[in-house]
């Protein structure tokens, strides 16, 4: 009966894989600019040098360059060696997010959700690139899962025996996103945004979780101190910042039309076809983040959470 239980995931683990395997070094043809940056860095890495930030790609986290690098160790340097970090990571994140929606919802989301991830566009095209933040769904999952621990009902049997020990393993969680890619430095916000609702709307669960919460994030600065005390000493290693902060300078000066402009436009490119990214080398053009049909269950989604 167990093993009757894993057959379906373990099949959609599997042609998750082999999506994403099957001729891996031909499908996208070449490197971007991105991935040629992260294959020197790993070749570097290999040749000895260890750096907190690598200044390739306008400045960028090292962790999946230390991974790239693990990989040609392993298997030799080439293409597919690059690319099959994130391979591993992509069916990982699948896995793992298999896993979290079964605790919090149940074991029919669950697979529905794993077999979406395994074949739709997004996760798929991320699992063939070597991008390095096809690394951070994984670790951000994996986030989620220690933090619902924290903060899931009372009474709902946890793998762990202690909230502390969860959080824990939610701060090296974050940290360890913060150690991937830019965009964490804002997806963390949702943790300390969720005990705030938590406060307004679930008293009891509030009262359980603030201080693992507040814990798991004291590890997660205290790990990442390394990485941001070598960027406040070498602020010309984070080019990336200054070619992004266009709209925020606009705003600081009271112009709220291209803050606006981006919001309005990256919402839209959840669902309306050319509100997509336009680069060619990384979405088809206009594309947006779902298809027809899974833009209307987002939108249902959305409905019923806030009915």
């Amino acid at each position: 009966m167990l093993k009757n239980k894993f057959v379906l995931i373990l099949l959609i683990l599997l042609l998750a894989f082999v999506l994403r395997t099957y001729a891996l070094t031909a499908v996208p043809p070449g490197l971007t600019h991105d991935e040629a940056n992260h294959g020197r860095e790993a070749l570097d890495i290999l040749d000895g040098v260890l750096l907190f930030y690598f200044p390739l790609n306008y400045g960028s986290e090292p962790l999946y360059s230390y991974t790239a690098a693990g990989s040609m160790l392993l298997f030799g340097k080439s293409l597919f060696s690059l690319r099959l970090v994130n391979v591993v990571f992509g069916v990982l994140a699948i896995g793992a997010t298999y896993l979290w929606v079964q605790r919090a919802f149940d074991r029919r989301s669950a697979l529905l959700t794993a077999v979406l991830l395994a074949v739709s566009f997004w996760p798929l095209a991320a699992g063939r690139q070597a991008l390095r933040a096809g690394m951070l769904p994984f670790f951000m999952v994996g986030a989620v899962w220690y933090f619902w621990q924290i903060a899931a009902p009372p009474g709902e049997k946890q793998p762990h025996k202690t909230a502390w020990g969860a959080a824990v393993g939610f701060g090296v969680c974050v940290a360890i996103t913060l150690h991937i890619y830019l965009a964490a430095r804002v997806a963390w916000l949702i943790f300390p945004l969720f005990i705030i609702y938590l406060a307004v709307a679930h008293r009891d669960r509030f009262r359980q979780a603030w201080r693992p919460a507040l814990l798991g994030l004291g590890v997660a600065g205290v790990l990442v101190v390394p990485m941001f005390t070598f960027l406040q000493r070498n602020p010309q290693a984070q080019t990336r910042l200054t070619m992004l902060d266009g709209p925020l300078q606009q705003l600081s000066s009271g112009n709220l039309q291209p803050i606006w402009d981006n919001a309005s436009e990256a919402l839209l490119a959840f669902v309306w076809p050319g509100y997509g990214d336009m680069f060619l080398a990384y979405n088809i053009p206009g594309r947006p983040v779902f298809d027809g049909v899974t833009a209307v269950f987002f939108l249902v989604g959305l409905g019923v959470a806030a009915w």
